[in-house]
């Protein structure tokens, strides 16, 4: 999960700090794959919970 995380905050800098560079059919792609979002939310779900 720890690496799916690392991608995902690597991903949303890139949009950040280089928007003018972005490949608009490369980040379609990204965002058609929901499923490392699903795992993220399912983590902190359970996270929430044990408190």
């Amino acid at each position: 999960m720890e690496n799916i995380l690392s991608g995902m905050k690597s991903f949303r800098n890139i949009l950040v700090h280089k928007y003018g560079e972005i490949d608009g059919e490369l980040v379609f792609e990204d965002l058609s794959n929901l499923e490392d979002f699903e795992k993220f939310k399912e983590e902190i779900l359970k996270f929430m919970k044990s408190k």
